[in-house]
């Protein structure tokens, strides 16, 4: 592997890791989108920000490397908007996600860290071409679509599309059937497909693995990369598709194109809503009724009955297992396919820790007390996917260096927190009590009535 390159995880279908390129600058009219760029950052950002690397995990970042990154788009409601094409004469860039979503930045929400800078160094060649996405794609031969469709959509991103359907997937898995998972729009990011993957889905893709950094592109663009990626799916020959509309179709990631496609296959439509009146927007708007809402919008009774009450359709907060019975009743209903283990009952949705030991020795006795710390926040938040622990050792003169980080994968905004102490255990406490302190907050946040 070249590790002259942070290679992001847009990068994950091309082999720039392991085939040596050339970089050559470009000017700005030869730019196009999905190119494969190098550019060096120059401000880090936030201490809190990382880089998704090729194989889904994080990476930290040191400031003044080289990373390897695509041209391309995004316009989050939440979070930030940016584009490529507005880049100028300075060729300064912005990290749009950690997946190396590489663009000017246009605009930012005001509870959004600083993003990570960067200046163009130049794109990716061979042979004296550029190298783009679309130059790792292999033609796929189109074959008409027919799998059953559980279809996730949002009235807006981190509304829990994702968890919901990591809890419809665990089900399907632990019923026997085959499963595949799918995210049909949004800007790339390869943590929501690994997140389906983790539970079981059989294969996982998205449409980085057409060639596009995000959906936002011309629509006949969009809709010849969306007849392959379909494709692909059908080619699996699943028991029934788990699909994500990325972000909210009333954003410019082509989301009315994606439903239309697969219109007559979806089986059961599951909402992930901010609040009832989103749900009756989205609907009318796209002609959708949903077979459950879900999400913030079912925190409580009363947003349940409100859903109930102004939309006329089915509101159930998923992560609460009580309702997993109702669910089960509405999904086999509507695919016809049977959700009963042979054994007793579905087993839980398993918190995965992965242990990092930098410049240091690892402990066994450490670790256990690491798991078993993680294992109780999973019990008391259990809307978490993983965990990511870094234990590292820093030669000061002080009497601390005995650092602990830790990065939690769940809905919603990245959750992370360090502390340097004279010991790991005192190091590890500490950074569990803020992420505690972090993800209580947040639930008060989501649940004021708690």
């Amino acid at each position: 592997m070249n590790h002259q390159y942070i290679f992001t995880s847009l990068t994950r279908i091309s082999d720039l890791a392991e085939t040596d390129f050339v970089v050559n600058k470009l000017p700005r009219e030869q730019w196009q989108n999905g190119d494969y760029v190098v550019c060096k950052i120059t401000d880090p950002g936030s201490s809190i920000l990382k880089l998704e690397l090729s194989n889904g995990r994080m990476r930290g970042i040191i400031g003044g490397e080289l990373l390897v990154g695509a041209l391309g788009e995004r316009f989050a409601t939440l979070e930030a908007t940016g584009t490529w094409r507005k880049v100028g004469e300075d060729l300064k860039m912005t990290v749009l996600t950690g997946a190396g979503l590489l663009g000017k930045l246009t605009s930012k929400s005001v509870f959004m860290p600083n993003l990570i800078e960067l200046v163009y160094t130049g794109h990716t060649f061979r042979y004296g071409e550029k190298l783009t996405m679309d130059s790792f794609i292999r033609p796929e031969s189109y074959v008409p679509y027919t799998t059953p469709v559980i279809l996730f959509v949002g009235t807006s991103m981190s509304a829990g599309k994702t968890t919901s359907a990591r809890i419809v997937t665990n089900l399907f898995k632990h019923a026997g059937h085959k499963v595949v998972g799918a995210k049909l729009t949004g800007a790339g990011r390869y943590k929501d497909i690994l997140a389906i993957k983790d539970v079981g889905a059989d294969q996982v893709m998205d449409f980085v693995d057409v060639g596009l950094p995000s959906t936002i592109c011309p629509r006949e663009e969009y809709q010849e990369k969306l007849a392959q990626l379909l494709s692909k799916i059908e080619k699996v020959k699943a028991d029934v598709a788990i699909i994500e509309i990325g972000a909210s179709p009333l954003e410019p990631y082509n989301g009315d194109i994606a439903i239309n496609a697969i219109r007559d296959q979806i089986k059961c439509v599951i909402l992930s809503a901010s609040d009832p009146y989103a749900v009756h927007g989205l609907m009318e708007v796209f002609d959708i009724v949903p077979d459950i809402v879900t999400g913030v919008a079912t925190n409580t009774l009363a947003g349940c009955r409100m859903v109930e009450t102004l939309c006329k359709v089915k509101a159930l907060n998923l992560i609460d297992a009580t309702t997993t019975p109702a669910l089960k009743k509405i999904l086999s209903s509507a695919t016809g396919l049977s959700l009963e283990k042979q054994s007793t009952e579905i087993e839980p949705i398993r918190f995965h820790t992965h242990i990092d030991f930098v410049h240091t020795t690892k402990e066994e006795k450490l670790e256990q007390l690491i798991l078993d710390k993680m294992d109780h926040l999973f019990e008391k938040y259990n809307d978490l996917i993983k965990a990511h622990v870094i234990i590292e050792e820093e030669k000061v003169s002080s009497s601390k260096g005995k650092i602990c980080k830790i990065e939690l994968s769940s809905p919603g905004p990245r959750i992370f927190a360090s502390s340097n102490e004279p010991t790991f255990e005192g190091s590890v406490g500490e950074t569990i009590r803020d992420l505690d302190r972090q993800l209580l907050k947040r639930k008060q946040k989501m649940n004021p009535h708690l």
